[in-house]
């Protein structure tokens, strides 16, 4: 239904008007009259009409007046302009201001209605454009943060900011923050709950974060709804209100009665960096199994980042990723087997190793998901990690376990890997690694020794490991450098960069620390 409003200084004349017609009957509810511009402007900002007639001559500001500040400040409200004949020149001059239509004193109801179908009809259009232009924009909206939740930017970053800063108009300096609410799926339930269930979260969401600006949410996989927030829900060091989370968590339980795990990731400056704040909320709703008694967890408050302090560092998670979609078993197995004899060397205690495997596991969740395998092929609906782990009798048994873990793993993406373009990824993998040290190295020369195109070389890495082949020779660069500076003491940086493939070493420092959050001298500080 249509909102209206009318201005008339000639009170019989506003009664015919209100009452010439059944206004609802056609869809439009009559919110007010007006007996003058001046009131008819109040009686605007109050009811906020889809349309207004208008009558030309009206004391204080007459309609052409009315019609300019109407347009000036609410554009997209349709005006028809009530005039007699001997005004009928006025009408040139309201036309030439945006006035949508007149009607001619004395009028009909005959009349009155054949105006009253062409505005309909209008304001119908334009609704559906507008309701098209909207689906439009939450799809590209959702393309966007979907591809920036999955995909390393870092090669990209300015496209990215500028392809964000176009769809969501924020503030020129923002931070950013994901929260990822994952829907339990205790219950074997369908596609249709499902749908019902993100919608509930949704809705929930939306009446506790109304402002629109700083704030979106969209699906995520599967059982995933992700709320990414910037603006003024995150003040200069405060997370996203934990309060309003709470909110969240207690109605959809009580209410609702069905359960979700919550889980926030850090705050950062980048848009870019939004993939790695969503990867530490879902690393964050993993670790729930160890805080049971919170329904909302912060990747901040975690335990585990603290071990990277120790003797467990998180680049070994990142070089176990990288086993898992080269299938190098034997590495694996190794470096599961190192960590194995450094926890009983460091006599580590219980609550850290199972913090530790917890984060093992993860590894392998990652690894399903960029293989576009389902964990539940894993893992079975119920089934609950930690609780495996702490049933373990000996850390012996428990590594087994986790191996076992890592091994199945590669059995479900082996039919996958058994391809054509597995196989080229696959050289194409080993060429980098055995070539890194080579500054001329680029995509073009891979694609050579392959005998495919750049493009095609480019694809099958996107779809094989999820990030590009660039990508990868720079992260197979900065492991080589972190391995250098950790092994070596003796070595200038400039050496060091050579070794890697750089030969500017301020290039390199810089990407050095894009890739690791740190200079060159800070890590070999930090991890000595």
């Amino acid at each position: 239904m249509f909102k209206m409003v009318f201005a008339d200084d000639e009170t019989h004349f506003r009664t015919y008007f209100r009452n010439v017609i059944d206004w609802n009957k056609y869809e439009i509810e009559c919110c007010g009259e007006a007996r003058n511009g001046m009131e008819m402007m109040a009686l605007i900002e109050e009811s906020e009409p889809s349309i207004v007639f208008l009558d030309i001559n009206m004391p204080y500001m007459n309609g052409i007046e009315v019609a300019q500040n109407i347009k000036h400040l609410y554009p997209s409200i349709f005006i028809v302009m009530v005039t007699g004949h001997n005004e009928f020149d006025y009408i040139h001059q309201a036309m030439k201001i945006g006035v949508d239509d007149y009607i001619l004193k004395p009028f009909n109801d005959e009349e009155l209605l054949q105006t009253i179908q062409k505005v309909k009809s209008k304001l119908d259009q334009e609704r559906l454009e507008n309701i098209k232009r909207e689906n439009e924009l939450k799809f590209n909206k959702d393309s966007l943060l979907y591809y920036m939740v999955s995909h390393d930017l870092s090669k990209e970053e300015a496209m990215f900011k500028d392809k964000f800063n176009e769809l969501f108009h924020i503030q020129p300096v923002s931070r950013f923050q994901s929260l990822c609410i994952e829907i339990n799926t205790e219950n074997d339930i369908d596609d249709n709950e499902m749908k019902l269930r993100k919608y509930i979260v949704h809705n929930i969401l939306s009446d506790l974060f109304p402002n629109e600006r700083d704030r979106y949410f969209f699906y995520g996989p599967e059982n995933q709804v992700i709320l990414i927030a910037f603006g003024h829900y995150i003040a200069s060091t405060n997370n996203v209100s934990e309060i309003a989370m709470q909110q969240l968590y207690d109605v959809v339980k009580k209410r609702f009665r069905f359960n979700i795990n919550i889980g926030i990731g850090e705050i950062y400056e980048s848009v870019v960096d939004i993939k790695k704040s969503y990867l530490e909320a879902l690393l964050a709703i993993q670790y729930k199994l160890l805080y049971s008694d919170k329904d909302v967890i912060y990747y901040s408050e975690l335990e585990t980042t603290k071990l990277a302090n120790g003797f467990y560092s998180s680049d070994l998670n990142d070089e176990l990723l990288k086993c898992l979609r080269k299938q190098d078993k034997e590495k694996i197995n190794r470096e599961l087997e190192k960590i194995h004899q450094d926890i009983v060397k460091m006599n580590v205690s219980i609550e850290n190793v199972q913090m530790m495997m917890l984060s093992l596991v993860s590894v392998v969740m990652i690894y399903l998901n960029e293989s576009n395998n389902k964990l539940e092929n894993l893992f079975s609906v119920n089934y609950s990690p930690i609780d495996e782990i702490k049933k373990m009798r000996s850390i012996k048994i428990a590594m087994e376990w986790i191996g076992d873990l890592y091994m199945s793993a590669l059995d479900l993406t082996k039919k996958q890997k058994n391809t054509k373009s597995s196989q080229l990824l696959t050289k194409a993998m080993q060429i980098i690694e055995q070539n890194y040290a080579n500054s001329e190295l680029k995509i073009e020369d891979i694609s050579r020794q392959l005998f495919i195109q750049p493009r095609y070389l480019l694809k099958i890495f996107k779809e094989g490991i999820g990030i590009s082949a660039n990508d990868f020779l720079i992260e197979t660069r900065m492991n080589q450098a972190k391995r250098i500076l950790l092994e070596e003491n003796n070595f200038k940086l400039s050496y060091i960069a050579e070794q890697v493939g750089y030969n500017d070493l301020a290039y390199f420092s810089k990407s050095f620390k894009k890739h690791t959050g740190f200079t060159p001298s800070e890590f070999t500080v930090k991890n000595k």
